[in-house]
């Protein structure tokens, strides 16, 4: 329970730090247009391919989870914050539960894909948006990696989580209509899995 606790109120606290900006932006300049989660694509999803949205989604979750798998192999992954529930079984699952959805995947996808995509595509059009908010997102987690796994692995790390980041972005925009539940499905179920093969031992 202390550790569903922690994870629990990281989350919160990670979301409202990461919500600030956006708001703030929105409350100035966008308040009187629209609502602050329409506004950010926390909004239900409209598409006329329901079927294959939930086949692109269950894909890119398998894609992004044996990726993760092998990032925590180059590494020692007792360093992550996913080490947190090793050896825990299924009874850390609020937990990874809490972290995954409150502590990275709604957080960063709001920022990324909610305000940072939507706010550039009225200047760069969708591919310069996305191609932006795509490179920064790898760029932050290969700097989060580059101590441990060296130059090379870094710039792989880059270049795939760029890829996924790019990808999160054209299905929001382009498959959704705008909603960023798809990549938050997506982010929080891989991260919830990378947490219960901890949990389990498994990596």
């Amino acid at each position: 329970m202390t550790l569903f606790m922690s994870k629990l109120m990281s989350g919160i606290l990670e979301l409202l730090i990461v919500s600030f900006i956006p708001f703030i932006i929105w409350l100035i300049w966008s308040r009187k247009k629209t609502g602050f989660f329409d506004w950010i694509g926390l909004k239900q999803v409209q598409t006329q391919q329901k079927g294959r949205l939930v086949q692109t989604i269950f894909g890119f979750t398998l894609l992004f989870t044996l990726f993760s798998i092998v990032v925590f192999s180059w590494f020692d992954s007792s360093k992550t914050a996913t080490a947190d529930f090793s050896g825990k079984g299924i009874g850390a699952l609020p937990a990874i539960l809490a972290y995954a959805f409150l502590g990275t995947a709604l957080p960063e996808e709001i920022f990324f894909r909610g305000f940072l995509l939507k706010r550039l595509q009225s200047k760069l059009g969708f591919l310069g948006a996305n191609l932006v908010q795509s490179l920064l997102f790898g760029l932050i987690h290969a700097l989060m990696f580059i101590q441990q796994t060296g130059t090379l692995k870094a710039m792989a790390i880059f270049a795939f989580i760029s890829l996924i980041a790019f990808v999160f972005g054209a299905i929001n925009e382009q498959k959704a209509n705008g909603s960023i539940l798809p990549s938050v499905l997506i982010h929080t179920l891989s991260n919830t899995i990378a947490g219960l093969l901890f949990a389990f031992s498994l990596i």
